[in-house]
């Protein structure tokens, strides 16, 4: 046993000496690296002292004593530590001062005489001697009042702080509690309580720990899960010192009854018995105190990915999300943005606790993000950047780290898809840990790569629900325009025509030129006025609006006023037109078949220099309307006859014959027919072209399911 205390203790002393070397190397420009250093040179000083006396290295006296007072200078340099990391507190540097003088008092007293006046090193490795009956006692309640103090003030400290802060404070008291409890089981219980000193010498080995955690604390604070550390560092302490005070209680109880490899046996035979159940317990107690306001990786996963899963708008998306990982992180401010990767535009924000409007701030976030790529930005580890390595630190971090800290933002996680970034998450405060964790940055990388494209998807959605509603409401505002033009055109001309038909009433008493003036400002006004209801009508089948006025009619009452209005244009161009109408009742919107049938019969005129156009309307023997125009007219070859309906489509032909053309009453009077469930056939030549248009029987009811409004 002994050979093991000196094998552990030069470990300790070796570690020591180096971590103390390190500390140096740092630098003091840190209030809290000399504090380090005193602690440290305490520990090695301490850990020296054990190392010549175990190993019979030398006198007993001198390292005796000295092992006292670097044990006074480890505490005080403790209690100075805990009062300038992370950042000074006036209260604890006051009390950091009281405790540094009675340390230096304690690190005097003990080298001389009276302290200790002998040191012995029993034959089973454990150091005892002569003390003083006063002074020791006050150097004893001096050590351990001095760590009592550390671990209540670090306590408080680590309530009281936010953020990397508290991160950092957690690792001291991580570092702080491993050192502690199984320094108070070998150093003061099994001593003082059970009389036993073999473990005395197992304290150095002990402080190791707390050196470097606290070490570890100064120089980074993302190294390892933290709360994976408390839970473990915890475990691990309170199962040594009870394992210890097992094989201690049963050698002490049994001493006198048996031997000591029977009652070393015995005292195994227990620990195996009761170890299990009591680490489990320990455990379950630990876990829930070390994870509270954490989450299960494996469940939060499942939750996010069933939420991204559900089809559902942006907004909606973004909510749930939000609320979730809220929950996850225990924060009380959390944004999520969601923009379009292509114009770098936010399309939607969700916003919960920011006490700024950080909506604002969207797109500074997002150029910040965007910068640095897909990695998660955190203030905290820039400021630490900042701190402790400033020949790292480019000039960008500086100002950003100034921006973040403006607007009280702790973590950017963005969301990216191949590149493009689609969202950002933002954290502010956070209840518990405001730097994020090992587990947090595998967990936020395992989610992102589910709701990114979730994201994306969500955002194209919204931006085409965007455009349609944009698309509706130009619709709404085209639809009033028509509207409006319509009423402010449709009312003059038809007073227009008014006028002119009551003066040409009377033009017997005019002269011929003037006859001829006020014919041909008819026959423009007329043409305007068609031409108007035939663009309008187009217009309104666009957007839907063209609705049926639905009645029972006769062929004649379509067919009849049409030729009558047109015999005269046809005649002056010494064209003959020849009907056969069928009397019998239909099924249709009078107004708009006559507009059919003046279109054709128009078209027949204009585009037929000689000969004849035949009109024939009536019924097939299945009950369906038939009209028909036929032609002997400039006819339109194969390619002319694919396109005769198509919108603004004019033959050449066609342009030569006749200049006025709009290429669009063809079309309209398709529409128009299909609108009746019908439709309209053409055939040409060479010479002359027929049209006929199919009107299938229809009921009212019929019709009314096929309107468009």
């Amino acid at each position: 046993m002994q050979t093991a205390i000196v094998l552990i203790n030069f470990f300790t002393l070796v570690v020591g000496l180096v971590l103390t070397f390190y500390v140096f190397s740092r630098g003091l420009k840190n209030p809290f690296i000399p504090a380090f250093a005193t602690t440290m040179i305490g520990i090695v000083g301490w850990n020296l002292c054990i190392f010549l006396l175990i190993a019979h290295i030398g006198p007993t006296l001198a390292p005796g004593k000295l092992a006292f007072s670097f044990l006074a200078l480890m505490v005080a340099g403790l209690v100075w530590f805990v009062s300038v990391y992370p950042t000074k507190a006036k209260l604890g540097m006051a009390i950091s001062m009281l405790f540094g003088l009675a340390g230096l008092a304690f690190f005097i007293i003990p080298i001389t005489n009276l302290f200790v006046t002998e040191v012995v090193i029993a034959p089973e490795g454990f150091i005892t001697g002569d003390l003083h009956p006063v002074l020791f006692p006050a150097w004893f309640n001096f050590y351990f009042g001095s760590l009592l103090f550390v671990l209540i003030y670090l306590l408080i400290r680590t309530i009281l702080a936010k953020g990397v802060q508290k991160l950092q404070l957690v690792q001291v008291l991580v570092g702080f509690t491993l050192f502690l409890m199984p320094m108070v089981i070998t150093q003061l219980v099994l001593p003082r309580f059970f009389g036993d000193f073999r473990f005395n010498n197992l304290g150095p080995a002990f402080t190791m720990i707390m050196t470097a955690f606290l070490a570890h604390a100064i120089m980074r604070y993302r190294l390892l899960d933290i709360r994976w550390i408390v839970s473990k560092s915890l475990g691990f302490s309170l199962l040594t010192g009870f394992v210890i005070w097992v094989v201690a209680s049963a050698s002490l109880l049994l001493a006198n009854t048996v031997n000591q490899s029977a009652a070393i046996f015995i005292a195994a035979f227990i620990l195996v018995a009761i170890y299990q159940p009591v680490a489990n317990f320990a455990n379950i107690i630990i876990t829930k105190i070390a994870h509270k306001g954490s989450y299960d990786p494996a469940a939060a996963t499942k939750e996010v990915f069933d939420i991204v899963r559900k089809e559902g708008d942006l907004a909606d998306l973004m909510s749930q999300l939000s609320g979730k990982i809220k929950g996850y992180f225990s924060a009380d401010e959390i944004a999520f943005f969601a923009f379009d990767a292509k114009r770098s535009e936010l399309i939607e924000a969700s916003v919960i606790g920011f006490k700024l409007s950080l909506k604002e701030e969207a797109a500074k976030l997002y150029k910040l993000s965007a910068r640095r790529g897909d990695a998660i930005v955190e203030a905290g580890e820039l400021e630490w950047k900042k701190k402790f390595t400033p020949e790292k630190l480019a000039k960008s971090d500086a100002v950003d780290i100034e921006y973040l800290h403006r607007i009280g933002v702790d973590t950017l996680i963005p969301c990216s898809v191949e590149g493009r970034l689609v969202g950002l998450m933002v954290f502010g405060d956070r209840r518990y840990d405001r730097a994020l964790r090992s587990r947090d940055v595998e967990f936020l990388n395992l989610i992102r790569s589910g709701i990114s494209p979730a994201l994306e998807n969500a955002v194209k959605f919204a931006e085409m629900k965007r455009l349609y509603e944009q698309l509706a409401e130009v619709d709404k505002v085209k639809t009033q325009f028509i509207d409006i033009v319509s009423h402010r055109f449709r009312t003059p001309l038809s007073a227009l025509r008014w006028n002119l038909e009551t003066v040409a009433e009377g033009s017997e008493r005019l002269s011929s030129d003037l006859r001829e003036m006020l014919t041909d400002a008819g026959n423009r006004a007329n043409f305007l006025s068609s031409t108007l209801d035939v663009l309008f009508d187009m217009l309104a089948l666009e957007n839907g609006k063209l609705s049926l006025n639905i009645a029972q009619t006769s062929l004649a009452s379509i067919v009849d006023p049409i030729v009558k209005a047109r015999i005269n244009e046809a005649r002056e161009k010494g064209l003959d037109i020849q009907t056969t109408v069928q009397e019998a009742k239909i099924v249709a919107d009078a107004k708009r078949l006559r507009m059919v049938f003046e279109v054709l019969l128009a078209n027949a005129i204009a585009y037929t220099p000689e000969g004849s156009i035949k009109v024939v309307a009536g019924l097939r023997e299945d009950g369906s309307t038939t009209i028909q125009v036929e032609d002997t007219g400039i006819g339109m070859t194969k390619h002319q006859l694919e396109r005769v309906f198509e919108k603004f489509f004019r033959a050449k032909e066609a342009k030569l014959t006749y200049a006025d053309g709009q290429g669009i009453e063809l079309y309209v009077a398709r529409e128009i027919v299909r609108l009746h469930k019908g439709d309209i056939l053409v055939t040409s030549s060479k010479k002359g072209s027929t049209f006929t248009v199919l009107i299938p029987p229809l009921k009212m009811t019929d019709v009314k399911k096929a309107r468009i409004k």
